[in-house]
């Protein structure tokens, strides 16, 4: 996993051991580095260095409105099925969706053997583009309570498309929809998700993404 922060890049490691801080490997950090923990002491850790990656509520930019805790609490419990064998960054149209309303990207892993997923964070205080590094074209899904839809927004364009994909129909999961979209993928991220250890993979992944707030600060 990587996280652009205001002056670093981050390289985490996830496995059923924990989270490793791979990069940056400053001097600073060097009681940080190659150590397996959980990812909400390694944050700590992290803020109590000087990079904070935890934000809050009360770091949404002006004009912005925070997404539901209960609304991200449910699509980072179901959006860590996808990460074994996807690719996955917030959309930039995210951060003008309602409160009820998110909506991310993703794509096939370029080795569908290799478990690591490349997220992008973006930083609001940042000149660069949080999302030029990844591509446009990667699909979009939108999800809600009890609704999550593969739509036709793209990154690559200028407006925000939430029509439903034709020949697709809303579900109440994103495996849902993953499957009826690549049958294949699908039964690949069955097979990558039995076991117990894979259970437990999922669950640090999960910490994670709920500690970065992942899809309610993206711009």
């Amino acid at each position: 996993v990587h996280a652009n922060a205001p002056r670093h890049i981050l390289e985490f490691e996830l496995s059923p051991e924990g989270c490793k801080l791979c990069a940056p490997r400053l001097l600073e950090l060097g009681d940080l580095l190659d150590v397996a923990m959980p990812p909400s002491r390694l944050l700590l850790l992290l803020r109590e260095s000087g990079i904070n990656l935890c934000p809050q509520d009360a770091d949404v930019p002006s004009g912005l409105t925070p997404k539901q805790a209960a609304l991200e609490a449910e699509l980072c419990g179901m959006v860590v099925q996808l990460a074994p064998c996807l690719q996955l960054a917030p959309s930039k149209f995210n951060k003008s969706r309602d409160a009820d309303t998110c909506l991310f990207r993703f794509a096939p892993q370029k080795d569908s053997l290799d478990i690591e997923m490349k997220l992008l964070l973006g930083n609001a205080q940042t000149e660069n583009d949080p999302f030029s590094e990844v591509d446009g074209s990667w699909q979009t899904m939108l999800f809600q309570h009890r609704k999550v839809a593969l739509i036709k927004a793209l990154d690559s364009d200028a407006v925000c498309d939430m029509s439903v994909l034709p020949e697709h129909v809303a579900h109440s999961s994103p495996m849902l929809c993953l499957k009826e979209h690549n049958p294949d993928l699908s039964s690949e991220l069955m097979a990558a998700l039995l076991g117990d250890r894979s259970q437990l993979y999922l669950e640090i992944v999960r910490q994670l993404f709920s500690n970065l707030r992942l899809f309610s600060f993206t711009g």
